[in-house]
């Protein structure tokens, strides 16, 4: 069964966004209005709108005299749960390949951290969620591992006491949700993934950061590895 159909609205913004990520309008290009509304056959004020929300997330910006411009690729918000979600349809290994370093630098002191000062009841909920990926894992049950999963990592993100950290949970999911949808995981995950994640919910549970910390650094470098391969 699919989806509700979007609004005109946003068919034209992910058409456009679609179109600044791919590089089909260029850095510097000119997006003007009259051109948009017969393009996409729309009034000004989707438009306008579809506008606002490109520059909300740092693709465009409004230059007086000149117009509303793409901005190049390294002033884009590439945290924008849109943005991210254009990027992986363009070129999935790609955002895949970059967000697994980004992984690799966080999500271990997060580990860390959250050992260090969990809140109450953490340690036990990771306990459980890994008890929940090792049941799926072995009934080969991936979308149960997958939420699963995607609960486990969310809550050190948010739990660690950085807001920072925290903020990188939705894309974090996002993007494991692409790798499930892209194939980039086993038909039946890994043990070594699974008694890593109960090593790490333990470390957790007991204060034992650098346990905590090496657990997660191993289970992001083999995301890593399988991302890489599967490139090649």
């Amino acid at each position: 069964m699919s989806g509700p159909r979007p609004t005109l609205s946003r068919r034209v913004l992910d058409e456009m966004g679609r179109s600044i990520v791919a590089r089909r309008r260029a850095a510097g290009t000119v997006l003007r209005i009259e051109d948009l509304q017969a393009e996409f056959g729309v009034s000004r004020t989707v438009v306008r709108d579809a506008l606002r929300s490109l520059e909300s997330m740092d693709l465009v910006r409004p230059q007086r005299r000149v117009g509303v411009t793409v901005r190049p690729e390294h002033e884009w918000n590439v945290f924008a749960s849109d943005v991210v979600r254009w990027r992986l349809e363009h070129d999935g290994e790609g955002q895949m390949r970059s967000f697994v370093s980004l992984r690799l630098a966080i999500e271990p002191v997060a580990a860390s951290l959250a050992a260090e000062a969990a809140p109450p009841g953490l340690g036990e909920r990771l306990v459980r969620l890994a008890d929940a990926m090792t049941i799926s894992a072995e009934a080969e049950d991936l979308d149960g591992f997958l939420e699963a999963d995607l609960e486990f990592h969310a809550a050190i993100l948010r739990s660690c006491g950085n807001e920072m950290f925290a903020a990188l949970s939705d894309v974090t999911g996002q993007v494991l949700r692409a790798r499930h949808e892209k194939q980039l995981m086993p038909h039946r995950p890994e043990n070594v993934a699974v008694i890593l994640h109960q090593l790490l919910a333990a470390a957790v549970r007991d204060g034992d950061p650098a346990t905590a910390e090496s657990a997660m650094r191993q289970i992001v470098t083999e995301v890593r590895s399988v991302v890489e391969h599967h490139g090649r």
